[in-house]
C-alpha cells in the first residue's frame, strides 16, 4: 500500500505547457476567431424579425396614380394617408412620418421635426444630426392618436426653450 501512494503536488509549483499542446490550442483560438469573423456579417434574427410582416419591401420609388384617392403610394413607408394628412394639416408639409414595426408588436410611431423648426438645443442637433419625436401603441394607432400625437408635437415645438 505504501507504493501506492501518491506523491503530492505542490500546487505552487511551476508547471509547463509542452510546444504540442501549445500549438494545438493556438490552432483552436484561431479557428474561433474565424467562425467569429464568417457571422459578423450575418444579420441578426431580432433585425430579421423587425421588418413589417417579414418581408423585406420591394426597392422601388412608389406606386404612381393613386394619390389623389388617398392611398399610400410609398412601397418603403406604407402609412394611411388620414396619418400623412394629419401631419400635414396639424404640424405642416415639411414634416416627415414614419412607422417601425418592433419585432415584440405594436408600432412606433416617428415624426421627423424639420431643423429650422426644431426647438431641440443646438448640442442635441449637432450629435443626432435630427430631431425625432417618437410615440410607442401597443397596437395599431387610430388615425385620431395620430392627430392627438401631431397637437402635443406642436405644442411644444410652440413652447418657449
Amino acid at each position: 500500500m505504501e507504493n501506492e501512494i501518491k506523491k503530492k503536488v505542490n500546487p505552487y509549483e511551476r508547471k509547463y505547457v509542452s510546444k504540442e499542446d501549445f500549438a494545438e490550442l493556438a490552432d483552436s483560438v484561431k479557428g474561433l476567431v474565424d467562425i467569429v469573423k464568417g457571422l459578423k456579417n450575418v444579420p441578426s434574427e431580432s433585425a430579421k424579425e423587425s421588418r413589417a410582416f417579414g418581408i423585406a419591401p420591394p426597392k422601388v420609388e412608389g406606386i404612381k396614380g393613386y394619390e389623389e384617392e388617398g392611398i399610400s403610394t410609398d412601397v418603403e413607408n406604407p402609412l394611411p394617408a388620414t396619418w400623412k394628412n394629419s401631419v400635414s394639416n396639424i404640424l405642416g408639409a415639411d414634416f416627415g412620418i414614419h412607422v417601425i414595426y418592433p419585432s415584440n408588436g405594436g408600432c412606433l410611431v416617428r415624426i421627423e421635426v424639420p431643423r429650422e423648426k426644431s426647438n431641440a438645443g443646438s448640442t442635441h442637433l449637432d450629435f443626432y444630426k435630427h430631431d425625432y419625436r417618437t410615440k410607442s401603441f401597443s397596437g395599431m394607432p387610430s388615425a385620431d392618436s395620430v392627430a392627438e400625437w401631431c397637437k402635443r408635437i406642436k405644442q411644444n415645438l410652440e413652447a418657449k426653450k
